[in-house]
């Protein structure tokens, strides 16, 4: 199971997303410098499904649902609207996409 998203998933995101991950980032107690292929880059965040999760938590005001089909995957849900655009295969790419939609 994969546990994180990729650099490429982090560069999906316009700047202004990305500085209020960044943002958010340095107020989580969860988190950690992230290290990628052995160089630290303090401008990504490789968020893991748990930090996924809390973001989500603290920034999305509705009830969110996550749906897991060992058939079809997963996807992730606000009030019966997707946040994520269909199932993905891995749960931390559902994540990723609710992440993407719910971050302005």
């Amino acid at each position: 199971m994969k546990q994180h998203i990729t650099e490429e998933q982090w560069n999906e995101l316009s700047d202004k997303k990305q500085k209020k991950l960044l943002k958010w980032s340095k107020t989580c107690e969860s988190f950690q410098d992230q290290v990628i292929e052995g160089d630290y880059n303090p401008n990504i965040v490789i968020l893991s499904i748990g930090q996924m999760i809390e973001f989500l938590y603290e920034n999305v005001n509705d009830r969110i649902s996550v749906a897991i089909s060992k058939k079809n995957g997963s996807y992730i849900s606000k009030d019966n609207f997707m946040m994520s655009s269909d199932f993905k295969d891995e749960l931390a790419d559902s994540l990723w996409e609710a992440v993407k939609r719910g971050t302005k």
